[in-house]
């Protein structure tokens, strides 16, 4: 892919090793053993990452400077910087596993905010509360997620996750 430039197209072949496997996937719609055959025209090419970047600033300065970085380039308009729900949700983990979990929580706010209709999103802030002990955060956010998301096809309970939330964090807090 780094060879690639603006206006080229390229056809990426994935073998079953690399992708779904003996197993198949995507619920059946992806046969066992499949290739993979995709079809890429590149659009745009970015210059930096903004969880790169972000995880940079917090490694140096903290989390506080990091939030000041994200504000001040998101007024800009995220200036040749590639953003990412997946990406930010993967630093709000790193954080997590290194037990910077008031920095995991603030990084996972972002991206809540970023992707306000994100089950994703909403879920991994969820983890972090709980596994920060903080048993009453996330169910103001979960249960108006949970009923947006309702109009669409995923139909879950507000209050099955509200107490599936309050369990976790309970046990969080008892460990």
């Amino acid at each position: 892919m780094s060879l690639l430039h603006v206006g080229d197209s390229a056809i990426l072949i994935v073998p079953p090793a690399l992708g779904y496997g003996a197993e198949g996937g995507r619920g059946g719609l992806v046969p066992r053993n499949a290739v993979l055959t995709y079809f890429v025209d590149i659009l745009d090419v970015k210059s930096d990452d903004l969880a790169s970047m972000l995880l940079n600033t917090i490694e140096t300065s903290g989390i506080d400077d990091a939030l000041k970085q994200y504000d001040d380039l998101k007024g800009r308009g995220f200036p040749d910087i590639h953003v990412s729900e997946v990406n930010m949700n993967g630093l709000g983990y790193r954080l997590l596993k290194t037990d910077r979990k008031a920095a995991a929580i603030k990084i996972f706010q972002l991206n809540v905010e970023a992707y306000p209709h994100s089950a994703n999103a909403y879920d991994s802030l969820g983890e972090a509360y709980a596994s920060s002990g903080t048993s009453n955060a996330p169910l103001p956010i979960t249960r108006r997620h949970c009923l947006s998301i309702r109009k669409r096809r995923v139909r879950p309970r507000p209050e099955a996750v509200e107490e599936q939330l309050r369990s976790k964090a309970a046990f969080a807090l008892h460990r």
